[in-house]
């Protein structure tokens, strides 16, 4: 066994130990863990032997640590390194399962070769023996793996006259651009990384829109005195059964190094970004951040929890910000750019919204405010002879995209379509959801029960007829 440099103690400082499982296992058990008589967790890691001992590893994590770990959120390296405030200890056992030669180790003396891999994460099933340890501990521990991994984002007034306090429109604009660009910055990884995984462009479309959806920041840690919110995205509900869930961990921290953390005031460094994205992608991603930093109504700062990354902001000027969003771009976007807008008007009670005059709306003007994206609700559906009523109002994301197209999507019944026509967009929703149901034998199980799940009442005048719903042919 290899020599290690420790503090020499009697025995473990920890008694009357129970097994609860064994979580890696190799001709014998790998790691395991243990609990004490006041529920604390310990880790037991074998790390070395030789003909009459096994060396081992010990130390104390806590419930979200542990919680982490099986999860699939945090390494053994972590565990270990990272998260460990305390000494390790050392210990070797025998055949008959006595203790000796017990070291107290300084983390910076442990040999190399007993430290796990950076990627050493939990990829076994978990053990049915966790469901009840970690019921009690779910909602909790959900809650502080998103801080663990959140993104700070600090927002000062720079108005003296309100102190530091923000206001909520500022507040509430910064969330909506950071989002918006964190989702473009998914779409835009996810298509680079998988494009040749994922051939079938329709499936990979909707796979992102899947994850833009489930994937959008979370706000996990709120202060107000001087805005500061911790944003971070579900690193612990997998989709497509985990089988993109290393990316899905590590997408908050690429944006972070890849967006956030970019010398704006570096020409270099802005033109190599202007040649890994196309300009289209740039104005998606990079667009909402620099307006966000060059809000004079206040000053930003972002970290994350351990301050082990930290960064102010000064405004971009002009010439930094046409590396990346070229002028002539902008102007032509700028001059054909279309919102949609929430709007209150006073009419009369006999008055039909449909047949008011231009007079009568802009007297009549109460309230309005530019959206991003509008819930459009449907109680029935019809297309192909065939009406579908739900159960209780749907709703479906109606939006204007950066290249003007109309858009629609469920994410939950994985409809996504777009539209240079608005009615065309909206008569397309009708046709897939109808599609859909016509096809539900041959979708996936989880899929073809939510959609059951919605439908109340069908109506098929084709059947009325004496014929059977035709679909049409695909379009060219």
């Amino acid at each position: 066994m290899e020599e290690i440099k420790g503090h020499i103690i009697s025995s473990l400082p920890f008694k009357g130990l129970t097994k609860v499982s064994d979580l890696m296992e190799h001709d014998g058990p790998i790691l395991s863990h243990f609990i004490d008589e006041k529920q604390h967790n310990y880790l037991y890691y074998w790390v070395d032997y030789d003909a009459n001992v096994n060396r081992w590893l010990v130390w104390k994590v806590s419930d979200a640590q542990l919680y982490g770990y099986i999860k699939g959120t945090k390494s053994l390296n972590d565990l270990l390194l990272k998260q460990n405030k305390d000494f390790v200890y050392s210990v070797e056992i025998d055949s008959e399962l006595n203790e000796s030669n017990v070291l107290m180790i300084e983390l910076e003396d442990l040999q190399p070769t007993y430290i796990p891999e950076e990627d050493s994460y939990y990829r076994l099933e978990i053990p049915k023996s966790y469901d009840s340890l970690f019921a009690k501990y779910e909602e909790n521990g959900y809650v502080e793996l998103m801080r663990e991994s959140a993104l700070f984002f600090k927002l000062k007034s720079t108005e003296t006259k309100y102190s530091t306090t923000m206001g909520a429109r500022e507040a509430g604009e910064f969330l909506t651009k950071i989002s918006k660009s964190f989702g473009s910055y998914i779409e835009e990884d996810f298509y680079n990384l998988y494009k040749e995984v994922i051939t079938d462009y329709n499936k990979l479309k909707k796979v992102i829109s899947k994850f833009k959806n489930n994937l959008e920041p979370r706000v996990s840690q709120l202060s107000y005195s001087s805005f500061e919110v911790g944003l971070s995205v579900d690193i612990v509900n997998n989709l497509y059964n985990g089988k993109y869930k290393d990316w899905q961990k590590d997408i908050l921290n690429k944006y972070k190094e890849n967006v956030i953390d970019v010398n704006y005031s570096n020409d270099e460094e802005l033109k190599e970004i202007a040649k890994k994205y196309t300009e289209e992608s740039r104005k998606k991603i990079f667009s909402p951040i620099i307006d966000i930093i060059n809000n004079k109504k206040y000053s930003l700062e972002s970290y994350n929890q351990t301050k082990t990354f930290k960064k102010s902001f000064k405004s971009i000027d002009v010439e930094k910000k046409e590396i990346l969003i070229p002028k002539i771009i902008q102007e032509k976007e700028d001059e054909a750019k279309k919102k949609f807008f929430h709007a209150v008007f006073e009419l009369g009670e006999d008055d039909d919204v449909s047949k008011v005059s231009k007079s009568q709306l802009s007297t009549g003007l109460l309230f309005s405010q530019p959206l991003e994206e509008v819930d459009y609700p449907l109680d029935k559906v019809s297309s192909h002879g065939i009406t579908l009523s739900f159960k209780e109002t749907i709703y479906y994301k109606f939006y204007i995209d950066s290249n003007l197209y109309y858009c629609a999507e469920i994410p939950d019944l994985d409809i996504s379509i777009s539209s240079k026509d608005k009615d065309e967009a909206r008569r397309a929703i009708n046709d897939k959801i109808v599609e859909l149901y016509l096809n539900k034998e041959e979708v996936d199980g989880d899929l073809r029960l939510r959609l059951i799940n919605l439908i109340g009442n069908v109506q098929d005048d084709n059947y009325n007829l004496g014929g059977s719903p035709q679909l049409p042919p695909p379009k060219e």
